[in-house]
């Protein structure tokens, strides 16, 4: 038994009071207790494991004691590595290794960090001889070795005193510790916890493919380097550093600025020449740091915005559930990375004449005869989109995400779109065949309006769709059968009083109707005069009078 730390380089064992206090010191360095997770794993995937299962078993006898066990297959150690290696201050069997992560000889004491009573290591390299290191806490430790030991490997077992009602946060403090610092692991990761023989959380696996918290994220792998970059939008920027999968630092915004200044995207990145800072709370700023980041930023600059462009095009063609939403998120990221893109490769949700909903390039729009959003009524989509207008789906964004304002003010800018138009500021007008009747209200109708600013050539009857339920009329042609007109311009007549328009009555409006059915053209014409002079400000107290006047002669004859 012997002080478990000392100087690798001279050989001289401490005193007694500096290994205790070098030792505590340097345990101390580990801002996260549980960042011995870390340490552990690094130093399996090192010794080439294909898994790593951790795993938590505590028992409630003699006071309760958890034991905290990570198990690995990798090549294992013998006594020597054990004594002169593992268990030595600032000396490593990695040195000199481009295949390894951790190469400074201190990573292990990281396990002293949660107070255990007593670490035990137990190693093999399956040449049949097994050893048993065992890590006490006045820092002593002792060696002991047995036959065995068939197939290569290493258990780390840590004994840590705890009460039964500790061990819950404690799986979750290891469980979150394993997910930050062993996220991206390459081997598997596999975390279970057990108290006294019943299961407390089943077997989960930690480890996923390396990945970035986004909107949209791309994957290129160069060489050794695998880099994931992408769009945050409102999120933070976030620039993660990897080797193996074990994370050496997530840069939060202020600090990813620097360095993508110009860019305003989220990577992450993993490379073997990647090293962290003997503190282990950085990653180094050395050579291969800044050739990593040429590299992401090269990325950045050929494929994300092309590689946005087209899943945008993929959402608005294949549109899967919640496509709106994924749709606005990703437009609105990719607007706001500040990389460039040409707007005229965008596709753009539209809606096609029959109702159904197509893919229109944004190119194809500029040289339509008209773009406008397709909100209101579909009949009036339909016609506009028979005139060979292009209709953008107003909603495309989808509710909540982005509020239809900035959408549109993202076309008009984008794509300069400066006419773009309003589906529901537009009538369809359709022309109904007269009937006597109607032929005859008509007539009188243009006697009645005769000689007054709202003079007309001729009236007619039509369906309204899209104008307000209190239209009773449009200035429009007639014998169109069908036709579009602006709804500021539903009541426009000419600038000229010599060129008289044609009318066009609203067969559901009530006043239009009962003029209609009423078995006194005149009466009814003189009832529509009156309204339409009234709504338009154009009548006189004289031509009032005249006007009832004649209505209740006419009323008073029929009686």
């Amino acid at each position: 038994m012997t002080s478990p730390y000392r100087e690798g380089g001279a050989g001289a064992p401490f005193g007694p009071a500096d290994d205790d206090g070098l030792v505590s010191e340097i345990a101390r360095q580990f801002t996260d207790p549980m960042a011995f997770y870390r340490e552990l794993v690094q130093n399996a995937l090192d010794a080439g494991t294909s898994s790593i299962r951790v795993s938590l078993s505590h028992d409630e006898e003699d006071g309760g004691q958890l034991q905290v066990r990570v198990r690995d297959d990798g090549c294992g150690m013998n006594r020597e590595t054990l004594e002169d290696q593992l268990l030595v201050l600032f000396r490593s069997s990695k040195e000199g290794r481009t295949d390894a992560i951790g190469k400074f000889g201190i990573g292990f004491i990281s396990v002293l960090a949660v107070n255990p009573e007593v670490v035990q290591v137990i190693t093999s390299k399956g040449d049949g001889m097994s050893y048993r290191a065992s890590l006490f806490p006045d820092h002593s430790w002792e060696v002991s070795e047995s036959p065995g030991g068939a197939e290569s490997g290493t258990t780390v077992t840590l004994h840590v005193p705890m009460a039964r009602d500790a061990l819950d946060e404690f799986a979750e403090r290891s469980v979150r510790a394993l997910r930050l610092w062993c996220k991206h692991s390459a081997a598997p990761i596999f975390f279970s916890a057990s108290a006294s023989g019943e299961v407390l959380r089943e077997q989960e696996r930690i480890d996923e493919p390396l990945s970035i918290e986004s909107v949209f994220q791309l994957k290129e792998t160069v060489g050794d380097t695998v880099m994931a970059v992408g769009l945050p939008g409102r999120a933070e920027l976030r620039a993660e550093f990897y080797n193996r999968g074990l994370l050496l630092r997530a840069l939060r915004e202020a600090e990813v600025e620097p360095l993508m200044r110009a860019l305003r995207v989220s990577f992450a990145v993993q490379d073997p020449a990647l090293e962290h800072t003997l503190s282990r709370e950085d990653v180094r700023r050395d050579d291969a740091f800044a050739r990593v980041v040429a590299s992401v930023s090269s990325l950045v600059r050929r494929r994300l915005a092309g590689a946005a462009l087209d899943e945008l095009a993929r959402l608005a063609r294949q549109r899967p559930k919640g496509w709106r939403q994924r749709y606005g998120k990703l437009l609105f990221a990719l607007d706001g990375s500040r990389l460039r893109f040409d707007a005229t490769q965008l596709r753009i949700p539209s809606i096609a004449a029959d109702g159904s909903e197509q893919v229109a390039l944004a190119d194809m729009l500029l040289g339509m005869d008209g773009v406008y959003v397709a909100d209101g009524e579909p009949e009036v989509h339909a016609a506009l989109a028979a005139r060979g207008h292009a209709l953008i789906d107003p909603n495309a964004c989808g509710h909540g995400v982005v509020p239809r304002r900035p959408w549109i003010q993202f076309l008009r800018r984008r794509l300069k779109l400066d006419d773009l138009g309003y589906a529901s500021e537009q009538t369809l007008v359709e022309e109904r065949e007269a009937s006597a009747s109607d032929r005859a209200l008509a007539e009188a109708l243009v006697r009645s309006l005769a000689g007054s600013p709202r003079a007309v050539r001729g009236v007619g009857f039509a369906m309204l769709v899209g104008a307000p339920s209190e239209q009773l009329h449009v200035v429009a042609k007639l014998g169109a059968g069908r036709q579009i007109v602006d709804s500021d311009k539903l009541t426009a007549w000419p600038r000229f009083r010599l060129r008289r328009p044609t009318l066009l009555l609203s067969v559901e409006h009530p006043l239009v109707n009962a003029a209609r059915t009423s078995r006194d053209a005149e009466l009814g014409a003189s009832c529509l005069t009156r309204v339409i002079l009234g709504r338009a400000e154009a009548i006189d107290r004289e031509r009032e009078f005249a006007l009832t006047q004649r209505a209740l002669k006419r009323i008073l004859r029929a009686r």
